[in-house]
């Protein structure tokens, strides 16, 4: 089965090809600027829906912030992960000079 037929494979081609040319991915501390609104938006409109004035619970910005929480938890273990890694064949040279 050819590489393009497989879904998988679409799905991180997409993923990759998220931003166009000279458009970055919005950093993280741009991310938990974002998040810090969403939580205060959230928080305004439960309030409004448990007030009585909205029919609707905010689902979708509860489903947006929990998917923003998920993204950016992935971001940050991947990143501390890259550091740990950084660092290990630092503290393993320091292992072997001192032995």
């Amino acid at each position: 089965m050819p590489k393009s037929d497989n879904k998988l494979f679409r799905s991180q081609l997409r993923s990759k090809t998220k931003f166009t040319v000279g458009e970055t991915e919005p950093s993280i501390d741009d991310q938990l600027t974002r998040l810090e609104e969403d939580i205060r938006r959230l928080k305004i409109e439960f309030d409004v829906f448990f007030n009585g004035a909205s029919k609707r619970p905010p689902y979708d910005t509860k489903g947006r912030v929990e998917t923003m929480i998920k993204r950016l938890g992935d971001a940050i273990s991947v990143r501390c992960a890259g550091l740990a890694l950084q660092r290990l064949p630092r503290s393993m040279a320091a292992h072997n000079a001192g032995t």
